[in-house]
């Protein structure tokens, strides 16, 4: 590899030559300074401002900065690694990010309510309560958050349930520090 500014230029071909040069290769930098991170099928993930960064598949501390990254409108305010991709929570509502950077990810918009810096939680799935609703207990764990238009719990495959939908209001919801306690069962 070729050092150069603040990165290394990595190529496949060892010993470049006049006809063969340092080609098909990427630019590695370490990794920017993150205000959330998530660890996701190999890889850190890592969001600053309004993107989300992912580190080089098993190599931690370094990114490819011309790829390996999502771009967002808003700035992004929680990221949790879920079974088969990431919850990102905006300013602008809540994404979903399935799939793997290996295979592209796919991006859904769940929900237009911002998401609350700092509301993310892990909890058992069943204190979700969905056996209420009629909803089958997803195994494992659910992450919750906080959002302008309520408590929310979310599950594998982009699922989100609502739990104080018509019950509760969060206006202006800016930040939160999340906890989840459970005392006598």
């Amino acid at each position: 590899g070729q050092t150069g500014g603040s990165g290394e230029w990595i190529s496949p071909v060892i010993l470049p030559t006049d006809t063969l040069g340092a080609v098909a290769g990427e630019y590695r930098h370490a990794p920017p300074q993150a205000q959330l991170i998530t660890y996701y099928k190999g890889r850190i993930y890592l969001a600053n401002d309004k993107t989300v960064w992912a580190t080089m598949l098993y190599l931690y501390d370094q990114v490819d900065r011309s790829r390996n990254f999502v771009q967002l409108e808003h700035e992004i305010t929680m990221l949790e690694a879920v079974g088969d991709g990431l919850y990102v929570g905006t300013t602008g509502g809540l994404y979903f990010l399935q799939g793997t950077l290996s295979e592209g990810l796919k991006l859904d918009h769940i929900d237009a309510a911002p998401v609350a810096r700092g509301a993310g939680v892990w909890i058992p799935s069943t204190s979700t309560r969905p056996q209420i609703r009629g909803d089958v207990i997803p195994e494992g764990e659910a992450i919750v958050f906080m959002t302008e238009a309520g408590i929310c719990a979310g599950f594998d495959g982009g699922s989100v349930y609502n739990l104080t939908r018509s019950r509760v209001v969060f206006p202006g919801v800016n930040r939160a520090a999340a906890l989840y306690r459970e005392q006598d069962g």
